[in-house]
């Protein structure tokens, strides 16, 4: 499940639940890593202690847990190189960004590369609110939430984690595409399949 995951603002590790018989508790006392992010509401804890952290020095943490374009800023995408400098000295173009390789992932990193290529549909993605009235759709939301975080030029690492997309196409192919080596024109077909129905709706 991708619900109630925390990523560790130290090693940017990320693991479902922050109670004391969880991953990350654990992670937090063998790494004396104390504050986590929920990836979902951007809320900061301490674990173990369990308090939430109220900090104004977390406000570019968070900016980065959800970037935000208008619409001036998506339009010079296609005609503006813009260059970037992650906090971890990386020089970076966004958009032109790596993505880690999570459990043999590779070949869907490709399509989601690929599909940054598409302008109409980058553009798209990068505008995308989910509606507020229905239950928001997992691969879609996390499809365009990882597009804005590889076109984001305050990025703190020169790659980023497709971790929640990852998840959420594991739960809705019942995990065809998950944790094992798999072509990826067959995933784009899938992808682009799943795409054209949900935005037709």
């Amino acid at each position: 499940s991708g619900e109630n995951v925390y990523v560790d603002l130290v090693d940017g590790k990320y693991f479902q639940g922050r109670g004391k018989e969880t991953n990350a508790y654990r992670h937090a006392l063998e790494k004396s890593h104390y504050v986590w992010m929920n990836v979902m509401d951007g809320k900061v804890f301490c674990i173990p202690d369990g308090y939430e952290v109220v900090d104004k020095s977390l406000e570019d943490i968070k900016f980065n847990l959800a970037p935000i374009f208008d619409e001036e800023e998506i339009e010079a995408m296609s005609t503006k190189v813009r260059y970037a400098k992650a906090l971890d000295g990386t020089d970076y173009i966004p958009g032109c960004i790596g993505l880690n390789n999570i459990c043999n992932s590779d070949y869907e990193n490709v399509v989601v590369q690929v599909l940054c290529q598409v302008v109409p549909l980058r553009n798209y993605l990068l505008a995308y609110e989910a509606p507020k009235e229905k239950k928001h759709d997992p691969v879609l939301t996390t499809l365009a939430d990882l597009l804005r975080k590889m076109y984001n030029p305050r990025n703190f690492k020169g790659l980023v984690s497709p971790h929640e997309f990852y998840q959420a196409i594991g739960h809705k192919t019942a995990k065809k595409f998950y944790s094992k080596q798999q072509d990826p024109v067959a995933f784009f077909s899938w992808l682009m399949s799943y795409l054209h129905k949900k935005l037709k709706a």
